[in-house]
């Protein structure tokens, strides 16, 4: 069994340390920490966290361009991390996440590099060449330009009738239509937020995070189980036989991108390596992800 993670917008992310910031001038940070990321790259990067040196069948792959391409490569490869890249002209975006020690945290995201008809092509033969039944795939994030909304609910259908689990962590449309398919994905992951927004897309009535879980795990007919992320209230699980709510430590946070991929990055390897209950994986994913923000 190996894992794969797909970024189809991969990034560089910047995470400013403010004192307290000001909305007119100039903001002069206290340090930077500089992370070659995107939701599957971060994923990828928490399961080898969570093997802790062990071997793990891990396949990361991303479409990387430009000169920020280049130096995302390169952070990568000081981590020891191996990335199939998939070359596309499009320089890499940067993200920006500003945290300071007075007032609110602040994160732009720019928009995913633009794929043609042509590499998105390349990266789904690619993908699909490496996966066998049995293996975990995650499709995570935003769908950049030039790759439809319903991507991921198509991605999901090959790599299912394969014989592999799909895991998909996107919100908006991508999730909607995904989970609307006749081929939903094994797992979803959103917070409670994007599963609101999710019960409201589609119809039902929205009530609090639990509610909106069984409706959608419901309305899949139970093919699909919903992981949410509850921020400082933890995390919680629901599947056609249960339903279970993990507790986490309030910490002030040093840093916030990338907590959400920590915590399925940390579930997926509990869950399908080291064979944990869901109530289990979801623990250890909940203290990975409180221990990954508390920095």
């Amino acid at each position: 069994m190996k894992i794969l993670t797909i970024t189809l917008a991969p990034a560089i992310d910047v995470t400013y340390a403010l004192d307290k910031p000001v909305s007119d001038g100039l903001n002069r940070a206290k340090s930077f920490v500089l992370t070659a990321g995107g939701k599957g790259i971060n994923v990828s990067r928490a399961i080898l966290n969570a093997a802790g040196g062990h071997d793990v069948n891990l396949v990361t792959v991303a479409p990387v361009g430009g000169a920020s391409g280049g130096m995302f490569c390169a952070m990568l490869e000081d981590e020891g991390m191996d990335v199939t890249r998939l070359p596309i002209a499009a320089p890499l975006r940067i993200n920006v996440s500003a945290i300071p020690d007075e007032g609110e945290d602040c994160e732009i995201n720019a928009p995913g590099a633009e794929m043609t008809a042509a590499d998105l092509e390349e990266a789904e033969a690619r993908i699909l060449d490496a996966v066998e039944a049995g293996d975990v795939v995650c499709v995570c994030g935003s769908c950049p330009k030039g790759v439809a909304k319903s991507y991921p609910a198509e991605l999901c259908a090959k790599v299912k009738e394969k014989g592999a689990v799909c895991v998909i962590d996107c919100d908006g449309e991508a999730l909607k239509t995904a989970v609307g398919s006749d081929c939903p994905p094994d797992y979803i992951k959103p917070n409670a937020g994007e599963l609101a927004k999710l019960c409201a897309d589609m119809g039902m009535a929205e009530g609090a995070p639990a509610e909106n879980a069984r409706a959608v795990c419901e309305k899949t007919g139970g093919k699909t189980a919903v992981i949410t992320t509850l921020g400082g209230d933890g995390s919680m699980i629901t599947w056609a036989g249960g339903q279970f709510t993990a507790k986490s430590r309030k910490v002030k946070p040093v840093r916030i991108k990338g907590a959400g991929d920590t915590f399925l990055g940390t579930f997926v390897y509990a869950k399908f390596v080291c064979g944990m209950r869901n109530e289990d994986a979801v623990q250890r994913a909940s203290d990975a992800a409180t221990k990954y923000v508390e920095g």
